[in-house]
Parts: C-alpha cells; structure tokens; sequence
C-alpha cells in the first residue's frame, strides 16, 4: 500500500467523521441552528433569509451527514470532494470574518455541546481544509468499501434517517440537551460561576522616551518612582474564568422590577410556561394553557408565563394570565418551543413539553409525587 493511499485514506476517516458528528450534533437542535444562523444574517446584511433560516439550517444537517456518509462509503468521490471543498471555502471565509471582526462569538459548529471560540472555528476549518485538498490529491485511492448496489441503498438509506431526524427534533424537541436547561438541571447551581476572572492591575510608565510596565506589587519596589511620568492604568487578564453557565435568567414583571426571587424561592412543583415570540406563538394554545393554569393552581402548582413580548404585545392577547418579560435568547435557551412547557420541583427541572405535544392536566400531574 502507498503512502499517499494510507494518507489519503486517513483523510477520509477524519473527514467524513467529522462531518457526520457536526451535522449530527446540529440535526439534534435545528431550531438552534436556525437560531445562529439568523445571527449570521443579520451580520452580513442578510435579513431577507431570515424566514427561510429553520429550512435551511435542516438542509444542511442534512447535507453534512450525508456527505460524510458517501465520503466513508467510497460512493462517487469527485462529485463528494468537491463539495466538500465548496462548503468548507465557504465555512472558512466565514468563520475568518466572524473572528476577525468578532462579530459572532459561537459559530455553532457543534451546537451547545462544543463551544468554540471564533478562532478555534477558524483553525478547526483550515485544518479541514487541508484534509479535504489531500482528498482531492489522493482521489483515485477512495474505492467503494461495499458493491454498488449496497453502497446506494445505504446512501438512500442515510438520506432518509438524517433528514427524518432533525425534521423528529424540530417539531419535538431535541433527543440529546447539551444546554444548561437540561432536564434534571438544578437553575439555581448553574447560575453559580465556575471560576472567578483573575485579573492583574498593571501601571504603564514613561520615562526618557521609553515604557515601562508595572503591577500594584511592583510599584513599591521601583527606585525614585517621581521620575517616571504616569501614562495609564490597565487590567490584565491573567485568566478570562469560566462564568456561570446559566447568567441572564431575570424575571421583569409589568414595571420592569427585577422579580426573579419570586420564582426562584417558590417551593413545590411549578410550571413555567415560554413564549419568546408572541408574534409567532401559537394562540391555539392560549385557551389550553388558560384552563392548564386554573388546574394546576387548583391543584397546588404554581404557574409562571414568561416572555420576550412587549407589553403592547402582551395586553394585545387580551388573556388574564399573568406575564413576566425575560430576555427572549435566554427563552430560546430554555426551550425550543414557542410556546413550550417546563415543570420544576423547586428549581430542578423534571420535564418539558413541546406546543406539538401540549400535556393535558393527568399529565402534569404524573410528574407531581
């Protein structure tokens, strides 16, 4: 076997099972996919994508995993590279533009499960790049692993399960929760931050023409310090700290008052009901959560509405149900629903439930013990 046939064969893995993972990652959230992708299109001046957002971002997941797929598969190499060529040409400009310009922070290559710097991005795109340039040097040694027949019914195959899968994930929601929210997650602890910022205080200096650059520490130490002329005073960061994976939950009530403690120090079951876009909420259910709230409140559960709405919006539904106002990316973070349901027992979440499969009473109640 030839070097160039082991490398390029290499290659292929990495590649192909890389981009199985990302689309994978991505089908299992393509509301949240959407959501970046939205992001992306406001940057770039874009917004008349806006309403098509969720349908690409599913072609795409789509896309990945099925070039990844007919990639380890061997099935019709120079059409696959060269696609994979386009798309990762494509990725890198914008990856290279968002961390340059540091427009978008997460390019949500690997959804919430890896974050990735704008940087990171960039370099994990070149670094495929690369890979992919070796594939289309190496072409000739990519065979089909299987005979032709099976190898296309494997790729229609692939083709149905990774478009079914993200289409399951959008009108439920995601089977695998890489987001703080997750069912089972404890918001109070999560709003805990994991390591405080270490920051050093740093004095800069001049004196006959050149800097100099001192800490808090080191001023003390420094001889005839009268003859230095004071430029400024900076904060180094020795280490950026990982912050609180759960930061903006604020409740609002109709004045704007901070009133996140009166959720937070509820105790029992709660449920929480989100509706992050009242223009595009689904006001079939709004007589449904109506009669959900008196049931429940009848039964002892407490319930919150929260929403991105304004008031104008708000008083527009003409529903006696009381809303708090609460940061509408923070709402999509919760979940992926419009609206969606969240049950708590104290500040644990136990369950969650989609607009598509709105509980009945019985149902909730189940989880209450």
């Amino acid at each position: 076997m030839s070097k160039m046939k082991i490398i390029t064969n290499i290659a292929r893995v990495l590649v192909g099972a890389l981009f199985i993972f990302s689309g994978f990652i991505k089908a299992n959230d393509p509301m949240g996919f959407g959501f970046k992708l939205e992001e992306y299109f406001e940057v770039f001046g874009t917004e008349f994508m806006v309403p098509i957002a969720m349908q690409l971002a599913i072609f795409i997941c789509v896309f990945e995993i099925l070039l990844g797929i007919m990639l380890l598969l061997g099935y019709l190499p120079k059409l696959v590279n060269r696609l994979l060529l386009a798309m990762i040409v494509f990725f890198t400009f914008l990856t290279f533009y968002s961390a340059y310009y540091n427009v978008v922070t997460d390019c949500g290559c690997f959804g919430d499960a890896i974050k990735l710097t704008p940087w990171q991005s960039f370099t994990k795109d070149v670094i495929l790049l690369v890979l992919i340039v070796v594939l289309l040097w190496g072409e000739k040694h990519i065979k089909m692993i299987f005979s032709s027949q099976i190898t296309k019914g494997l790729t229609i195959g692939a083709t149905l399960a990774s478009l079914l899968f993200p289409v399951y994930t959008y009108t439920y929601l995601p089977v695998i929760d890489f987001r703080p929210y997750n069912i089972g997650a404890n918001i109070v602890e999560k709003m805990k931050t994991i390591r405080a910022p270490e920051v050093q205080m740093m004095f800069e200096y001049e004196k006959d023409g050149e800097s100099y650059f001192f800490s808090g520490d080191e001023l003390g130490t420094v001889e005839d310090l009268g003859s230095y002329n004071f430029v400024k005073r900076e904060d180094k960061i020795l280490d950026p700290g990982e912050p609180a994976p759960i930061h903006d939950f604020v409740l609002n009530d109709d004045n704007g008052n901070d009133v996140t403690n009166v959720f937070i120090d509820a105790e029992g079951y709660k449920l929480m009901t989100v509706q992050y876009d009242l223009k595009r909420t689904d006001l079939s259910k709004m007589e449904p959560m109506l009669a959900l709230d008196k049931a429940l409140e009848d039964k002892g559960v407490k319930c919150y509405h929260l929403t991105a709405g304004t008031q104008r919006e708000i008083q527009g539904l003409n529903s006696p149900l009381k809303f708090y106002s609460v940061d509408k990316t923070t709402l999509k973070t919760i979940i992926r629903s419009n609206p969606g349901l969240v049950l708590f027992k104290g500040n644990v979440i136990v369950m969650k439930w989609p607009s598509t499969r709105f509980p009945e009473v019985d149902e909730v109640m189940a989880y209450v013990k």
